[in-house]
């Protein structure tokens, strides 16, 4: 501090030297300057944090869901922990291994040119600590010159706890991407909007990590890696093109009609089975509105109700889903004593989340039904704009001449009393002063005649 109040001044600094921490933060300038760097960085750190929950909605989807899932499994892995600590779980991924790293190093990302100086890297650091304090919710600070940032941190946490539970408010795989039309799509050409440092980035990281995506040589994606050789280094941003990259495959195997595909993640082979069935519950119901609609859900009637349908896509639904229940009970993933009481609450929120079919089509179908009105509404005031100019064009055109009119048409002229009596047309009359005429002329058989309004 002394050393940059030095090279600020270009002057020795008065304040003491050789002293321990303690007895510098006891200083009165020293704490001076201290509680002014502090509100700076409160402000900086305040603006960051706005800024990052007015971006809900353009946080990556798949960051959305794994969030979802670090919920829900922690839900159902720990059933009593409270949404505080479940909060501070999420926040553990969204803001050290997503947010933070941006924050401390902008330039890795290329969301500045160049890296930043010492004192903005320093101040950036600070940032994301005072971020990663909210998402943690800690209740000790290793750091002594961080707890001068508790006041802020315990005044934004229900902010950063409410941000976090929206964060996983997002629709399930066969919602947001629409697996089954995927699949149907694949089997057609597609084409991927991409930039070039995006590629290079993904292939990077399939290298690096293409032991354990793909042990086997044979595998495809080993395959493809290895005709692509080293993946190229990141380009600058001006340089940084986006691509039209179209999508097809070399291997032409059939797509099983399998709801889930990540047979290669981590997960097991229960947690895979769960979502699968959770997921073609919730297609279901929404297919069956009058069941959504109940208070309470008996998961076994539901997949009954689907295997006795009359629709043969729902019948197949049925039948999986009954099965896959019976293989959830075997491996003690789910209790059919308790009603299946966790997978009952996710689909609840699933369908609250999402909505019926029924009521989104009804909604939609009202607002063109008002669209439609408008729009009639509209066309018939144009209509009634257009007579009323038409009728205003042609009494334009008989006062200026360009029409001749009928001669047999009489045209009348309007004069006042005060302009014909100064004309010296009206000579002597007997109307009062207070009280004055408007005279019509027009002219009949060489004639004029003069009428009164």
């Amino acid at each position: 501090m002394i050393t940059d109040i030095e090279e600020q001044t270009k002057s020795a600094c008065n304040l003491p030297r050789g002293i321990t921490q303690e007895a510098a933060s006891e200083n009165p300038d020293v704490r001076a300057i201290i509680r002014s760097r502090i509100q700076t960085l409160t402000d900086i750190s305040n603006s960051f944090l706005n800024t990052i929950i007015q971006s809900l909605d353009q946080v990556p989807y798949g960051i959305r869901w794994i969030c979802k899932q670090i919920k829900y499994l922690t839900k159902r892995k720990y059933p009593d922990y409270s949404e505080f600590s479940i909060c501070s779980l999420i926040g553990g991924f969204f803001f050290l291994r997503f947010l933070n790293p941006a924050i401390v190093t902008p330039q890795s990302h290329m969301l500045v040119d160049s890296a930043p100086g010492n004192n903005p890297r320093r101040t950036l650091t600070l940032v994301a600590k005072v971020l990663q304090n909210l998402s943690n919710k800690p209740s000790y600070v290793r750091e002594k010159y961080m707890v001068e940032l508790h006041p802020f941190v315990e005044a934004n946490k229900d902010r950063v706890t409410n941000f976090l539970l929206d964060l996983c408010e997002v629709g399930d795989f066969y919602e947001a991407l629409e697996m089954d039309q995927y699949i149907a799509l694949s089997k057609k050409e597609i084409q991927l909007n991409i930039t070039l440092n995006e590629m290079y980035n993904t292939q990077a990281l399939l290298l690096e990590h293409i032991d354990v995506l793909s042990p086997d040589s044979k595998q495809h994606l080993r395959i493809c890696l290895t005709d692509l050789g080293p993946a190229p280094a990141q380009l600058p941003r001006s340089e940084n093109k986006s691509v039209v990259l179209p999508l097809f495959s070399r291997w032409e195997t059939s797509i099983t009609e399998t709801p889930s595909a990540i047979s290669d993640s981590q997960l097991t082979q229960g947690d895979i089975l769960y979502m699968d069935s959770k997921a073609i519950f919730v297609q279901i119901m929404r297919s069956m509105p009058h069941i959504a609609n109940q208070r309470q859900f008996d998961l076994n009637r539901i997949a009954e109700a689907a295997a006795t349908s009359r629709d043969a896509a729902l019948v197949k639904k049925g039948l999986k889903v009954r099965e896959m229940l019976t293989q959830l009970e075997v491996m003690g993933i789910v209790d059919k004593n308790s009603g299946y009481h966790l997978m009952v609450e996710e689909v609840t929120q699933e369908l609250v989340h999402l909505g019926n079919l029924r009521e989104l089509v009804t909604k939609e179908t009202k607002s063109l039904e008002i669209v439609y009105k408008t729009i009639i509404d509209h066309n018939n005031y144009l209509r009634s704009q257009l007579e009323l100019f038409k009728l205003y064009l042609g009494n334009a055109l008989v006062v200026s001449g360009s029409s001749k009119p009928d001669v047999k048409t009489k045209v009348p002229v309007k004069f006042t009393h005060a302009q014909l009596e100064k004309d010296g047309i009206i000579v002597e009359s007997n109307v009062p002063e207070n009280r004055s005429f408007n005279f019509l002329a027009y002219c009949k058989k060489k004639r004029v005649y003069l009428s009164t309004v």
